[in-house]
């Protein structure tokens, strides 16, 4: 396999290097430490379809930017010239193609110390004469537009970490008065509301991340819950003979499986007198024995409210 090596050059600190090698089929970009040759990176934008045969690489003077040559796109085409790209990001921030680029052949690539222009030299072999020639470009207002980009996208940033400070704060702040609502809610039995305040500030919670609310919200939560599916129950058992799971999720608004583990402990612990069925997802209510038990079902259930909610 034939590989050439190119774009050799040093940081501007002088303890690391970039070399550019190009394979029959492939290429890599990396950046080694000049002292042990350790590998510190490997750059990618080098493999991009949109960047092609890299040959010559240097640096801005403050070491923030990487310039290159080689072959880039251009519209639906390729052209022939300099790209300049962010080191840390990679991110692109200038293009500058010479003319007869489909031709041209370089030679070296250079910036001023001042960092603001950029030459490439090269030449053609246009017919029917070779033509030399040097490219020079002013990268001074390009790169201050960019400065001037970073600047504003650092004060989104700031404004945004600032804004989430301060929601995260009101919501927190709001919670603390809501929770007492709820509590009182639940005090009161009125599970389908304090569901409703639940289920909003858990969400809330956690587009920040807030895991103590959004904890404190998931037990709350399903404790009123398995409360909405037992009072549904012990009102069906003396009605119907057999009802789906689903059915009765149709009645109470809560979630098949919950339904499910509260109705077996509800059976285990003698709450009911049911059976469940798991292949048909469905339960056998024993009409009889319940109707004449059902003062006793719904004292030992109201035993069983108080003592999870800690109802005086």
């Amino acid at each position: 396999m034939g590989y050439s090596v190119g774009g050799i050059h040093f940081f501007p600190d002088g303890k690391k290097y970039i070399f550019h090698v190009v394979y029959d089929v492939d290429s890599i970009t990396e950046i080694r430490e000049f002292s042990s040759n350790k590998l510190l990176r490997t750059l990618t934008f080098t493999k991009d379809s949109d960047d092609l045969n890299t040959k010559l690489m240097t640096f801005s003077p403050d070491g923030k930017f990487i310039i290159y040559a080689g072959e880039h796109k251009k519209g639906e085409k390729f052209g022939r010239g300099v790209r300049i790209r962010k080191i840390e990001t990679e991110e692109l921030i200038a293009s500058y193609y010479v003319d007869d680029m489909d031709k041209y052949l370089f030679s070296s690539l250079d910036i001023s110390r001042d960092g603001n222009l950029i030459a490439l030299s090269g030449w053609t072999e246009s017919s029917p004469y070779e033509r030399r020639c040097l490219s020079v470009w002013d990268f001074s207002k390009r790169k201050a537009e960019f400065e001037k980009e970073k600047q504003v996208i650092q004060e989104k940033m700031r404004a945004r970490i600032k804004y989430e400070k301060e929601q995260k704060e009101f919501l927190l702040n709001e919670f603390e008065n809501q929770s007492r609502t709820i509590e009182a809610l639940i005090q009161e039995s009125n599970y389908s509301k304090a569901i409703e305040l639940l289920s909003k500030y858990r969400k809330q919670a956690k587009g920040y991340d807030l895991y103590e609310i959004m904890n404190w919200s998931d037990e709350k939560l399903k404790a009123c819950k398995v409360q909405v599916i037992k009072k549904t129950v012990l009102n069906l058992c003396t009605k119907y003979a057999r009802l789906q799971i689903i059915e009765i999720a149709e009645e109470c608004g809560v979630n098949n499986q919950l339904i499910i583990s509260t109705v077996k402990a509800m059976i285990k612990n003698q709450e009911i007198y049911a059976k469940y069925f798991e292949s048909s997802k469905s339960v056998a209510f024993d009409q009889q024995a319940n109707i004449e038990e059902i003062d006793n079902l719904m004292t030992a259930y109201k035993k069983w409210e108080d003592k999870e909610f800690g109802k005086k």
